[in-house]
């Protein structure tokens, strides 16, 4: 049975021209498609950063400070050819050929500028969140790794109070961070980046999007048209827990909609025949065509789940129904064929 873990193998780069940070030295000039920065390429640097065609003239000292990865890689002494028609106006260029230019820009600008950091209302773009996880994880730059992480659990939070109340629960587009992103992208980036506390919630957002899991064989699609999908085990373990989701439903979160012991659901119902009826048109709101996943874990909604009920029979129904969703969101990570809530780790390769 395929299960919600992720492969903890990590991929290391070879060692021998290359530092073993993936970076290649070079003092040959650039390929004439290479461009500047336009943001970071700064006169009195002393490094050159080549990522795909783009160039970044930064500062060692400021980067050594950042990242232990780079500061053991400036600590070597590398070969030096002058070259008074190369781009690299003498600095030594260091090649990151297995990043992109677009990872690179975020976390060069959030070095540099970090205005996205200091101001708490302004979130960073999720391509940004995603920079700041891949390379403060690949390079050691513990400051922004560590705050990518947070701002993106804020998004997939492992509490269910904050579940509920996160953005990305009631958009189908699953708007988080300022921006209109992919769902699957967020779960792909999660599961290659072992962001494990962050799966449960990721994945109970799949299961319980309106499409569901139609998304699983057309993939879900960004803003821009681009379509992402996850890999077939991941769907296996999707389909398997939305059949788990159903039967918590069924027997949790809205178990007093078919027990007998509760007639209304409340033995002191004040309108039994309204109650009555209004449990019949409840049961076939919530259950078909088939049952709606989302029902497990959202806050009880007057609105939908009282309605036609006397003012007993609510009260009696939404301490259950509380009751009963705090258990299931307990349960959550087995249902993904995941450790428990208490033993999931971000970052967790080992």
């Amino acid at each position: 049975m395929s299960t919600g873990h992720i492969d903890k193998k990590r991929k290391r780069t070879s060692l021998g021209q290359q530092s073993h940070d993936g970076a290649s030295t070079s003092t040959e000039k650039p390929h004439s498609t290479c461009i500047r920065s336009p943001s970071c390429w700064f006169e009195d640097g002393n490094i050159v950063i080549r990522a795909e065609n783009t160039l970044f003239r930064v500062h060692k000292s400021i980067l050594s400070i950042q990242s232990t990865v780079l500061c053991d890689t400036f600590s070597v002494p590398q070969p030096m050819v002058h070259d008074p028609e190369s781009e690299s106006e003498g600095c030594l260029v260091l090649e990151f050929n297995d990043d992109s230019s677009a990872d690179w820009t975020h976390v060069l600008e959030l070095i540099y500028y970090g205005l996205q950091l200091s101001q708490a209302h302004e979130s960073p773009s999720f391509s940004a969140i995603s920079a700041m996880i891949r390379l403060g994880h690949k390079y050691d730059f513990q400051a922004l790794l560590s705050e990518g992480i947070k701002r993106f659990g804020n998004a997939f939070p492992c509490h269910l109070d904050r579940y509920t109340a996160a953005p990305c629960k009631d958009n189908d587009d699953v708007t988080i961070f300022g921006e209109s992103t992919s769902l699957f992208d967020a779960i792909n980036l999660a599961h290659k980046m072992h962001l494990e506390r962050s799966l449960p919630a990721l994945y109970a957002t799949a299961i319980c999007h309106p499409d569901f899991p139609l998304i699983l064989f057309t993939g879900t699609t960004s803003n821009d048209g681009n379509i992402s999908r996850i890999s077939p085990d991941l769907v296996q373990t999707l389909i398997l827990a939305r059949d788990r989701f159903y039967v918590a439903l069924k027997d949790s979160s809205l178990s007093w909609l078919f027990s007998g012991a509760i007639p209304s659901p409340s033995p002191a119902c004040l309108n039994n025949r309204a109650c009555k009826n209004a449990r019949l048109k409840l049961v076939e709101e919530v259950f078909t065509p088939l049952p709606k996943c989302a029902y497990l874990l959202q806050r009880f909604d007057r609105a939908k789940l009282a309605k036609g009920f006397c003012t007993t029979c609510t009260g009696v129904a939404e301490r259950l129904f509380d009751t009963a969703r705090r258990h299931a969101w307990s349960q959550v990570p087995q249902m993904f064929g995941l450790p428990p809530w208490a033993e999931l780790k971000d970052l967790n390769f080992d």
